[in-house]
């Protein structure tokens, strides 16, 4: 039985034509080389990614910075405009209760 089997498998090798076997073997050979360039695309797309993500982090950080500081200028400046207010109350009450220039 195995005799036949290796018979009839080297007939049907041998009844396929030589450029089938040539068309199948370039079409593999393209799919081969079609995979690779895939996959060198695929990691370029990848370290992009990661360089932008990278960027995204640092902006987030600045962003984060930024709207901390706003926070504190704001707290100070609300402070200082409370000062103000009060030093032209004063001012206010000083010219008004200052004595008339001769």
């Amino acid at each position: 039985m195995t005799d036949s089997t290796s018979t009839r498998r080297s007939t049907f090798i041998s009844d396929i034509p030589a450029a089938v076997w040539i068309v199948l073997g370039l079409q593999l050979l393209g799919g081969i080389i079609w995979g690779v360039r895939l996959d060198s695309r695929v990691g370029y797309v990848e370290t992009k990614n990661m360089e932008q993500n990278t960027q995204l982090d640092r902006h987030e950080t600045r962003l984060e910075t930024s709207a901390l500081r706003s926070v504190t200028f704001e707290e100070r400046f609300t402070g200082l405009g409370s000062r103000v207010d009060s030093l032209q109350r004063q001012l206010d009450a000083l010219v008004h209760a200052a004595p008339p220039r001769q």
